[in-house]
């Protein structure tokens, strides 16, 4: 899967930071306790990384649990959703370390 577009690092990392800013921005904007406010997350998150180039459909979900725990705090952008996509990095990088070993002995 390294290969795959949504699975560059430019892409989760970027994607998870534009969910927490579309997230933040809606809970701040006073609509984020309206009804469609979760489905607004995910759709201007979608968009916003489409035209960013940096499309990571899974990081749609981080805007959605942004508004659905009503995050108000900028720290929220960082963690968990920055801090998140990180930590999925490392491990990515980690098993396609120990599958090139693998591979070489």
């Amino acid at each position: 899967m390294k290969a795959a577009p949504a699975a560059q690092p430019r892409a989760v990392i970027g994607g998870n930071l534009i969910a927490g800013i579309v997230g933040y921005l809606i809970m701040n904007s006073g609509y984020g306790g309206e009804w469609y406010a979760k489905g607004a997350a995910v759709a201007l998150t979608l968009t916003a990384m489409k035209f960013a180039g940096v499309t990571h459909p899974p990081a749609g979900a981080y805007a959605f649990f942004f508004v659905f725990k009503q995050f108000k705090d900028p720290i929220n952008i960082l963690c968990p959703g920055l801090a998140g996509a990180c930590i999925i990095l490392a491990v990515q990088q980690g098993i396609e370390a120990m599958n090139s070993k693998a591979k070489k002995a």
